[in-house]
C-alpha cells in the first residue's frame, strides 16, 4: 500500500500541497512523489509533454533521479535521498526539498527552478523606517518589520509587510494564484508578483480557486424574499412570496437588501416603487442636514446683504453728507465682508452636493 511507505524522493509521509506540491502516485510503476521535489531536484529535466507521466517528468528520469539522490545526505536530517542541491557551483549543501525549507533554502518557481542555501539566497532591503506599531496584511496579526526569512515586504508600497507562512501556506498565493495575487495594501500585482517569486513564493499559473468552485457565484442568482414590515400579514409567513398580487414581496429600490408584501405596507397593485425604513431615515437625514446648512449660510450672509442694501439706498442721497467718516469706514467693512461671501457661495451648492 503506497499510504504507508515514504515518498521516494523526499522520504516523507506529509501531504501538504501548499508547501510541497501536489502528492502524485503511479501505480503501475509504484511510485509515489511530491511534485515540488521533482521540480527542485537537481538532476533531473521534463523531457515529456506536460500529460506525459508526471507533467513531463518521465518514469524513467524519476528513477534515475531517485538512485544519484540515494549517495548524497541531507545536511538537515543526516539521512540519503538528498536531491536538491544549492544552485551556487562552489556550494555543496544538499538537501530533501522539504528538510530544505526548513533550512531556509528558498525554490524559485520560475525559469531553471533555482535553490539556494540559507548562505547565498537573495535578500530583500529596508530602504523606509516603518511605522510602528505593523501588522501582517494577510492575517493581520503583529509583526516585526525586520526583514527575514520569516518576514517579507511588497517592494512597491514599501508599507506591507508579510509572514512567508501566510503568503505561501495559509492559501493566499494558493487560492488567489497568478490572476488575483496581488498586494493586499496597494493592489501592485506585476512587481508584487515578481518579487514574491524571487523571494520563494510559489504562484499556481491557473485561475483563483474560488473561481474554480462548482456554482461559485450561485448566490448572485437569489433575491432577497422576506417582508420586514413590523406587522407582517401573510398567514404563510414572512419568507413567502406569491407571483404577483397583495403578497408579492416588493424589495427595497435604493438598497435592495429589505422587503415587504404589498399588503404590509399598503402598497397599490401597480407600485413597484417602495423604500424601506433604513434607506428613508439615511435620505431624510441627508436632506435635513443639507436644509440646515443652508439657514446657517443664510444667517451669515443676510446682515451683509442689509447693509448692501442701506448702502445702495443711502448712495441714491448724499451720502458725504449723511454719514460720517466713521460711519462709511464701517459701511465699507461691511461690504467688502459681503462681496467675499459671494464669491465664496459660488462653491457653496457643490459642497452642499458632496455631503
Amino acid at each position: 500500500d503506497n499510504s504507508n511507505r515514504p515518498l521516494d524522493l523526499c522520504k516523507r509521509y506529509d501531504n501538504i500541497p501548499e508547501k510541497y506540491g501536489e502528492k502524485i502516485t503511479l501505480q503501475q510503476h509504484k511510485l509515489t512523489v511530491h511534485y515540488f521535489c521533482l521540480l527542485m531536484s537537481s538532476g533531473i529535466c521534463q523531457r515529456g509533454e506536460e500529460d506525459e507521466d508526471i507533467h513531463g517528468f518521465l518514469v524513467d528520469d524519476i528513477k534515475k533521479e531517485i538512485r544519484r539522490s540515494s549517495r548524497l545526505r541531507c545536511m538537515h536530517c543526516k539521512k540519503v535521498g538528498a536531491s536538491v542541491g544549492c544552485s551556487i557551483k562552489r556550494c555543496r549543501q544538499m538537501v530533501h526539498m522539504p528538510c530544505g525549507l526548513e533550512q531556509e533554502f528558498i525554490f524559485q518557481f520560475t525559469d531553471l527552478f533555482p535553490s539556494f542555501c540559507k548562505k547565498h539566497a537573495p535578500s530583500q532591503s529596508c530602504v523606509s523606517s516603518p511605522s510602528l506599531p505593523l501588522s501582517c496584511s494577510v492575517c493581520l496579526e503583529p509583526i516585526e518589520p525586520v526583514l527575514s526569512y520569516n518576514v517579507l515586504k511588497c517592494p512597491a508600497c514599501l508599507g506591507s509587510w508579510f509572514h512567508r507562512n501566510c503568503v505561501q501556506v495559509i492559501h493566499y498565493a494558493h487560492s488567489a494564484a497568478m490572476f488575483f495575487f496581488k498586494c493586499t495594501l496597494c493592489n501592485n500585482k506585476d512587481q508584487f508578483q515578481q518579487e514574491m517569486l524571487r523571494m520563494g513564493i510559489c504562484i499556481p499559473e491557473r485561475d483563483a480557486a474560488w473561481e474554480l468552485e462548482e456554482n461559485a457565484y450561485g448566490d448572485l442568482l437569489q433575491v432577497y424574499q422576506h417582508c420586514d414590515a413590523v406587522n407582517c400579514r401573510s398567514q404563510k409567513g414572512r419568507k413567502y412570496s406569491s407571483q404577483s398580487g397583495c403578497f408579492e414581496i416588493v424589495r427595497c429600490k435604493l438598497c435592495g437588501s429589505r422587503g415587504t408584501h404589498r399588503k404590509c405596507s399598503n402598497l397599490k397593485l401597480y407600485e413597484s416603487d417602495w423604500i424601506c425604513a433604513d434607506c428613508t431615515a439615511a435620505v431624510e437625514g441627508k436632506s435635513e442636514l443639507s436644509e440646515l446648512l443652508f439657514k446657517m449660510c443664510l444667517c451669515r450672509i443676510i446682515p451683509k446683504l442689509h447693509a448692501w442694501i442701506v448702502f445702495l439706498s443711502q448712495s441714491q442721497c448724499d451720502c458725504q453728507t449723511m454719514l460720517n467718516r466713521q460711519e462709511r469706514k464701517l459701511l465699507f467693512k461691511n461690504i467688502s465682508d459681503f462681496h467675499s461671501s459671494l464669491i465664496s457661495k459660488r462653491y457653496f451648492p457643490n459642497q452642499l452636493h458632496l455631503i
